[in-house]
């Protein structure tokens, strides 16, 4: 039987991979890339057995390739990642407009000598298995995440057309927020669901990024506090106070919690938080107004993670991957200005934190489902960007799908 699907955004990856990786590195790139399909385009037919397990992979933020619309890659090669190159990736002018082109499978810079597996493991094992289609989700990682919920929901309906079974939904990280996400406005939608270190209840880990930098390999300029100011999505990861989220992420030089919201605008200013923090060019910087209606649709996303009536009712069975064997960073340090010698801005530390076990980056405590979701727990030591590539993982995850 053939089927014309819509666009080659849904045509699942192909089994033909025994013969060569390099083939199926160039197969991810053409076929398993993500947009919201608008329109039948009669030259994409491939046969497809509809009865068929279709299993639908949302990666995490950072995880989606991104090419301009000259079908240059943006993000991420190894030139970028060895700091040879420095590709525009702020949310504004020309980078915009960056175009999702599928899951990050590794990142060469020297084979077998500088060789970062990111997805390759992951997605080479799930596109060999039979009976099962494997989808990847890619999307904008620096765009409004519930523009990005509305897309993995219509993905997930169009592939539900095709098959005679619901999809499986696996969410890496931010990925698995988006799953959530998606699942809690339409419960029946899918047939199981598998949350992979995904940071439910927030954490402070991303003020690292936004407050003072965290290098994508020899590249500090890349993902720098300044170029990511203005995306859309990492103002989510912070918790909302007096919630189900995660507590006490802000201390005092003496441990003693600090209550900072987080989602007024006049906080990150007030306490030169982020890029307050930084010397940053004007044009690359929201306004005050411009950062709060950003903090205010990513409290909107936070909200769309507590569980509906309907979600709880549906009872889907949910798989959940954790670790808890690396430190993670539980609490962002306000230093003692006096001692320090420093002038009245204020000076946090993201070092000399307490910790918490977790899987380096999202620790254990806050990758538990909200309240009222059951769920089945499996470990992993795997740090949290190479959890899916643990082969025991792997395992388990296709013993959980049937």
């Amino acid at each position: 039987m053939r089927n014309i699907l819509p666009n080659k955004n849904l045509l699942p990856c192909s089994k033909l991979l025994k013969s060569s990786i390099r083939f199926f590195f160039l197969l991810v790139l053409l076929s398993c890339r993500q947009s919201v399909p608008d329109r039948l385009t009669k030259n994409q037919v491939i046969p497809l057995k509809t009865d068929n397990k279709p299993v639908v992979f949302v990666p995490g933020i950072k995880g989606s390739k991104l090419e301009d619309q000259q079908g240059n890659l943006r993000w991420l090669d190894a030139k970028a990642s060895l700091n040879f190159t420095n590709p525009d990736l702020r949310l504004m002018g020309d980078s915009y407009d960056l175009k999702p082109v599928g899951a990050i499978d590794r990142i060469t810079a020297i084979p077998y000598l500088i060789d970062v597996a990111v997805y390759g493991p992951w997605l080479i094992k799930m596109s060999q298995q039979e009976g099962i289609d494997f989808y990847v989700f890619s999307y904008d990682w620096r765009k409004k995440n519930l523009a990005t919920r509305d897309q993995l929901l219509q993905f997930l309906e169009e592939i539900s057309k095709k098959y005679q079974k619901k999809p499986i939904l696996i969410g890496h990280s931010m990925g698995g927020m988006l799953s959530l996400s998606t699942i809690n406005l339409k419960p029946n939608l899918v047939d199981k669901v598998i949350y992979v270190g995904v940071p439910f209840r927030g954490g402070i880990g991303y003020m690292k990024d936004l407050h003072v930098g965290n290098a994508t390999g020899l590249n500090a300029k890349i993902q720098g506090p300044c170029r990511i100011a203005k995306y859309e999505t990492v103002y989510g990861f912070f918790p909302r106070l007096h919630t189900w989220d995660s507590k006490d992420i802000v201390v005092d030089s003496m441990g003693k919690t600090i209550e900072l919201d987080l989602y007024n605008a006049k906080t990150w200013k007030e306490n030169t938080l982020g890029f307050y923090a930084n010397d940053c060019k004007p044009e690359e910087l929201p306004s005050e107004n411009e950062l709060q209606t950003i903090l205010d649709n990513s409290v909107k996303f936070r909200e769309s993670l507590t569980p509906t009536k309907a979600l709880l009712k549906a009872k889907i069975p949910t798989l959940v991957v954790h670790g808890k064997n690396l430190p993670v960073r539980k609490a962002m340090t306000l230093l003692d200005n006096k001692r320090i010698q420093t002038p009245s801005a204020k000076i946090w530390d993201l070092e000399i934190a307490p910790k918490e076990m977790g899987d380096g980056s999202v620790s254990y405590a806050n990758s538990l489902p909200p309240e009222g979701i059951l769920y089945k727990s499996i470990f992993t030591e795997n740090e949290h960007s190479l959890m899916l590539n643990d082969p025991l993982i792997q395992e388990q995850v296709l013993e959980f799908i049937p």
